[in-house]
């Protein structure tokens, strides 16, 4: 997955029409809420095998930051 496929996925989850880039703050969206962070805990862990926990995600502002959680390393180039 690339990180603009993840934006993606994150726009799709959160059912929004405005494109999702790596700088967007999330916290702007009514839609960022506990619904979209427990499907992104789900979508981290079957895309990435990692398993990061809804309180941590909850505290991210951006797609960027969530790439950091996750670790540039497990996205295509």
């Amino acid at each position: 997955m690339t990180k603009s496929e993840l934006c993606g996925e994150i726009a799709e989850i959160m059912e929004v029409d405005a494109e999702i880039v790596e700088t967007t703050d999330l916290t702007k969206f009514e839609e960022f809420d506990s619904l979209a962070i427990m499907s992104l805990v789900a979508l981290i862990n079957s895309k990435f095998g990692k398993r990061i926990p809804g309180t941590q995600l909850k505290q991210i502002k951006t797609p960027h930051e969530l790439i950091e959680l996750i670790g540039e390393d497990a996205f295509d180039k």
